[in-house]
């Protein structure tokens, strides 16, 4: 972000097992033919942002501080450590809609959490078709089981049709101006007081940030 680009990445390298839950059904569209799902998950790139305030939760499952980096010279694992980046979603809205193509491949909204029960339930009254299966597939990335709500998550995703060749790429990359796109860069609290704090802010600082 700081060097002007933001990364959206597939949905495939997420590694929560509850993910993509609809990529791993087998189904049919509505005429019987049969659709695969591996490959239609490879054509759809995501991003996850928060609506949260800071929560002591959110750092300890995305920022990891080993006790050993704190008070010692060791700081190879720094990319283990967290900084909370702040925009807007208008803001996210106008990086990624690059012009009117996009009406029909981006999204950006908030994950509805619900029980797995309605979730299954949505899951078995699905009509699909070829005029619907790439916005319900997005659809299907903007929900989640209610034990995730506590983050209060938008994402952003964009699906591409099978022959874009756009999904032959690992992410997609939209230039930014970092100086008005970043609102505010805020780092783990656990950090405060200590020499890996003053680490990451000398690092911040030379990649144009101001902390």
């Amino acid at each position: 972000l700081l060097q002007g680009k933001l990364y959206v990445g597939k949905v495939s390298s997420w590694e929560d097992v509850y993910e993509n839950f609809l990529f791993k059904q087998s189904f049919s569209l509505e005429d019987g033919t049969p659709v695969s799902a591996d490959s239609l998950i490879h054509c759809n790139f995501g991003q996850s942002w928060t609506k949260s305030d800071e929560t002591d939760a959110m750092w300890r499952i995305y920022s990891r501080i080993p006790e050993k980096l704190i008070y010692s010279d060791d700081f190879h694992e720094l990319d283990n450590v967290a900084v909370r980046i702040k925009t807007t979603a208008q803001k996210l809205f106008d990086a990624v809609y690059t012009d009117d193509s996009c009406i029909i491949s981006t999204y950006i909204g908030s994950v509805e959490y619900d029980s797995l029960d309605s979730i299954n339930y949505w899951l078995s009254n699905l009509n699909l078709s070829v005029g619907n299966l790439a916005r319900t597939m997005a659809q299907s990335l903007y929900l989640k089981r209610q034990e995730f709500s506590h983050e209060e998550e938008v994402r952003i995703i964009i699906s591409y049709a099978t022959d874009d060749p756009r999904i032959n790429n690992d992410n997609i990359i939209f230039q930014i101006d970092p100086n008005s796109f970043i609102e505010e860069i805020l780092l783990d609290p656990r950090l405060i007081g200590t020499e890996l704090e003053r680490v990451i802010r000398e690092q911040l600082v030379v990649m144009g940030a101001q902390v």
